[in-house]
């Protein structure tokens, strides 16, 4: 109010001296007849508002609780650590990343609910920082599951190709382009997953395939003979 008759006399506006003290005294009026209206009132449900925010806090402890065994729980049996592969151990591992993902929207869910009574009531607010790492840890794990599903069916994609079609050079630049790129355990991308145990693997699985590759190169080669192959077939 004091702004505006400020902003007023500036633009040269006379106002009344009697306009004046009958606002002032106004927005005394206003004050008392707030602070009588509402004093009582205030005075009626600070005892049900403390004990609403007693009520809060255990509620609060108990899903921190919650939240601590779900973390554990999650640790426990989302797939950072399969070694086998199969296209029914990815579609398991799929499976499972679904299901925690939504386990952990529910509690993310909660979460946010009692943020909005710790606000409502003036409590501090909690950050439950194990939720949060579960739902970073879904993400990495969907796209180191998603790599290995790529690497995996390319694989077998090769194993179904016949003999006389197979290009050696062709399998050969594309493991080097996996090693340096896709599973680069040193490359940026990979830096939350290059410690779980189904990445190692892959890595494993990748190394095994570029040790491989070379020997059927020289098995596909024009001077492979009969005789060779019988001696090969002898020897194995």
């Amino acid at each position: 109010m004091k702004q505006t008759i400020l902003l007023l006399k500036k633009h040269q506006l006379k106002m009344d001296t009697d306009f004046l003290v009958g606002l002032e005294n106004s927005k005394t009026a206003l004050f008392e007849v707030s602070q009588n209206a509402l004093g009582p009132v205030k005075e009626t449900i600070l005892p049900l508002q403390t004990k609403e925010a007693s009520n809060i806090k255990d509620r609060l402890i108990k899903f921190e609780i919650k939240v601590g065994e779900f973390r554990l729980d999650f640790q426990n049996n989302c797939p950072y650590n399969i070694q086998e592969c199969s296209e029914q151990i990815i579609e398991d591992a799929y499976a499972k990343i679904s299901e925690y993902y939504i386990k952990t929207c529910e509690l993310e869910n909660e979460a946010q609910e009692l943020n909005n009574l710790e606000i409502l009531f003036d409590i501090q607010k909690s950050s439950y920082k194990a939720l949060k790492d579960c739902r970073n840890e879904l993400v990495s794990l969907k796209y180191m599951w998603d790599l290995i599903a790529l690497v995996e069916y390319q694989f077998e994609n090769w194993k179904s190709t016949l003999w006389d079609k197979i290009d050696t050079e062709n399998l050969m630049q594309l493991i080097k382009d996996m090693q340096t790129k896709q599973c680069n355990p040193t490359s940026i991308i990979n830096k939350d997953i290059k410690n779980f145990r189904a990445f190692v693997a892959l890595n494993d699985r990748v190394k095994n395939m570029n040790t491989i590759l070379p020997l059927i190169s020289m098995l596909h080669s024009k001077f492979m003979m009969e005789r060779h192959w019988k001696k090969l077939m002898k020897i194995t």
